[in-house]
């Protein structure tokens, strides 16, 4: 029951990650002239790659704290843990790349497509 355990751990340290990436945000990138206005895409697209992480993070948590009443055969309870693993760990990381050129912004659907096939498995997987 390892599945369970590995999203546990990466939702705790994707919180603290977003935690801290507010905090360095908030301390380091201040004013309009580092990432422009407030309504900036760039700016957007930073505050929405810390607050992906502690979403994602919650998420993962979610998923490890519900896992043993989900009934989830094997094969669901990993294609869930491997999408929303893998959204976590890009989500954050494509806006911050998005952010700082727009051209990367081809790869937000890499991590939508991994939390929407976790999600997927989750739901259509589950014997409740």
């Amino acid at each position: 029951m390892r599945v369970p355990l590995t999203n546990m751990l990466a939702g705790w340290m994707g919180i603290v990650g977003g935690v801290l990436a507010g905090a360095f945000i908030g301390i380091f990138l201040r004013g309009d002239e580092r990432l422009g206005s407030y309504p900036s895409r760039p700016r957007r697209l930073v505050r929405i790659g810390h607050l992906s992480a502690l979403v994602l993070g919650l998420t993962n948590l979610l998923f490890a704290l519900s896992y043993p009443m989900l009934h989830l055969g094997p094969e669901s309870a990993r294609i869930a843990s491997w999408g929303l693993l893998l959204a976590l760990a890009t989500m954050p990381l494509c806006c911050f790349l998005a952010a700082w050129r727009s051209s990367l912004s081809m790869l937000l659907p890499v991590p939508v497509v991994a939390v929407v096939t976790g999600v997927a498995a989750i739901i259509l997987g589950s014997r409740l």
